[in-house]
């Protein structure tokens, strides 16, 4: 059978007798069911088989157009009775982590446990089951294929070797489950803000000789960025203000970039539909799932973090700058005993606000930005 190539103008042709001629679309998809009825594994570049977990999802494709992105999903699941529902759900999940990873806002190498080719990135309780995030990498050590939210069922047994050194080496923590239905731990109330509203600050954030003081938008919109740069001694330092996206390095990017917290809750959008009742997508920051359907506001149980989460996003909409204790372009506001909602303002001058993080489960810049306010 004459093989399948694609040209340059993305149209997939085949030379049955030595003649090129477009292969429809028909034709094409029949092929892709011939393989992957054929076996669960594609070759490498050294001939051995990558034996392909037999659940899971894996982004095997991405392409800016119009500017969004559209991905290509592979399900590798095989299960029966598999609801439309769950599978947007570890889609948005996959979809998520792939994006966080593209962005520079996870840095998965460092996070991998090898052995040889194999990887194990992340596990995670999703109910009484345990799931897991698996990678591989060609001869020269560059990931070339990450597996979402893989059960350990159907593994092969390179895999399962992999899997076994897990007890003895865990690549996290699995602490107790988030629940987004769960209630707020004591019903704590936020520090009290001064008469005046006052209670805001702003400091620069520095990692080595760049510095961030804050991210705004002009009047057309469009993201600018105020920086300052440290002097060779540490001493002193330049400012420049109003930079624009397009003349930051990737340096500065790196600075800007911040790994969202694992711990709280993320209101995604705010919508209203047909009868003019919002309705609300939220992520929970544990897992990075996102939920499949949106929640009116009334079908969310009382006193949860999730009705925590909704009411605030009513309330933060927009955001009062003046109400937040900046340390570059991340902060906080509603400091509780217990609890803080965290903010991170990304390069596109857009706000996301982490509802109801754990302060003890709080690391890396987020644990200092608690720190360079004297709140840990």
């Amino acid at each position: 059978e004459a093989p399948l190539f694609m040209g340059s103008g993305g149209v997939f042709s085949c030379r049955p007798d030595g003649e090129t001629v477009p292969a429809d679309r028909g034709e094409v998809l029949e092929r892709v069911r011939r393989a992957l009825a054929e076996g669960a594994s594609s070759p490498l570049d050294n001939g051995e088989e990558l034996e392909l977990p037999r659940s899971g999802v894996e982004i095997v494709g991405a392409q800016k157009r119009g500017g969004s992105w559209y991905y290509e999903v592979r399900d590798l699941r095989t299960t029966a009775g598999v609801t439309r529902e769950r599978a947007q759900g570890l889609w948005a999940y996959a979809i998520s982590r792939y994006e966080d990873m593209r962005e520079g806002r996870l840095d998965v190498q460092s996070q991998v446990k090898w052995r040889g080719r194999l990887g194990l990135w992340r596990a995670y309780r999703q109910g009484n089951r345990t799931k897991y995030d698996l990678v591989h990498r060609d001869a020269n050590g560059v990931i070339d294929h990450v597996f979402f939210g893989v059960s350990d069922w159907g593994l092969g047994d390179s895999w399962q070797a992999l899997l076994s050194d897990k007890g003895a080496e865990p690549v996290e923590s699995e602490p107790r489950a988030f629940r987004e239905d769960e209630p707020m731990l004591t019903q704590e109330q936020p520090a009290e803000e001064p008469a005046n509203g006052a209670w805001g600050e702003r400091r620069y954030r520095w990692r080595g000789r760049g510095g961030l003081w804050r991210i705004w938008r002009d009047e057309s919109g469009q993201p600018r960025f105020d920086l300052a740069m440290k002097d060779k001694e540490g001493v002193g330092y330049q400012e420049y203000p109003n930079v624009p996206r397009e003349k930051l390095t990737e340096a500065w990017l790196n600075l800007i970039r911040v790994p969202r917290p694992r711990t709280g809750i993320e209101v995604v959008s705010v919508t209203a539909d047909e009868n003019g009742e919002q309705r609300f997508v939220f992520r929970n920051l544990r897992t990075g799932e996102v939920s499949g359907a949106p929640w009116r506001l009334q079908d969310i149980e009382e006193g949860t973090v999730r009705q925590y989460a909704a009411r605030m996003a009513l309330q933060d909409a927009p955001l009062d700058e003046e109400k937040v204790r900046w340390w570059g372009n991340i902060g906080y506001l509603r400091p509780m005993r217990s609890q803080v909602d965290l903010v991170y303002r990304d390069e596109d001058g857009v706000d996301h606000i982490y509802y109801a993080a754990r302060r003890d489960e709080l690391a890396g810049e987020w644990r200092e930005l608690l720190e360079e306010y004297g709140e840990v």
